[in-house]
């Protein structure tokens, strides 16, 4: 078995422990599944930009991804820390702090996925109407209000445009590794909405829990796999 396959494989039976414990409430143990989930997938991503540039090193755009894998594995230990009870009175600190961390790591997709973009103004302009539709649609139920919806409407703006330039590239010059990147962009963007309204939507529900990490896990590991392509 490859090593990426290899890596990918712990990742979900890691990721899927985490679920477990996560729906039975035992948030410790939680806490450091995810956390070595999230090291897997960060890992597979390292390993395949070491592996693509092994004559002259990782290139720029590779290592941009790889610093975004490692700023989601710091976001997901963060958002996971914030149910433990030693520490669970900072919970919002956690939670918005781990937001930040996640941003900062579609900052640096956006690194790789701008530049050799042909036509960037599409991308952007297709983040936006899609940004609109999305609060026009859920606006009402997300009970954030003043700088904090702001910061969520720039959060989302940031999320949808890596999907969006992760689209477009792929359309433009089709490759598996673009398409990778692509689908992990998406699924990304579905995600976080469901988290969003599970967390500020005026009404949790596990079903819906379950599907924003299982979607979440996959799409970073598709944006990691995408290195190996």
């Amino acid at each position: 078995m490859s090593p990426s396959l290899s890596l990918a494989l712990i990742g979900i039976v890691l990721q899927t422990a985490f679920i477990q414990c996560d729906r039975s409430r035992r948030y410790g143990l939680a806490a450091v599944l995810k956390g070595l989930a999230s090291l897997a997938f960060a890992l597979l991503g390292l390993w395949g930009a070491l592996k693509g540039g092994q004559a002259g090193g990782a290139s720029v755009a590779s290592s941009l991804v790889c610093l975004g894998l490692a700023c989601g594995a710091v976001g997901d230990v963060l958002h996971a820390l914030r149910f433990v009870q030693p520490v669970k009175r900072v919970a919002t600190h956690l939670f918005m702090s781990g937001a930040v961390s996640f941003f900062l790591g579609h900052v640096a997709y956006l690194g790789a996925l701008v530049p050799p973009c042909p036509m960037p103004g599409i991308p952007l302009l297709l983040a936006a109407v899609a940004v609109a539709v999305v609060f026009a649609v859920l606006g009402p139920r997300i009970r954030l209000r003043g700088t904090r919806r702001a910061s969520g409407v720039a959060y989302l703006g940031a999320v949808v445009c890596v999907a969006s330039f992760a689209i477009v590239g792929f359309l433009s010059q089709p490759s598996p590794s673009r398409l990778a990147f692509a689908l992990g962009g998406m699924l990304f963007a579905v995600s976080d909405t469901l988290l969003a309204i599970n967390s500020f939507g005026g009404g949790s529900t596990t079903g819906r829990r379950v599907v924003s990490l299982s979607t979440y896990y996959v799409a970073q590991l598709l944006i990691a796999g995408s290195l190996w392509l």
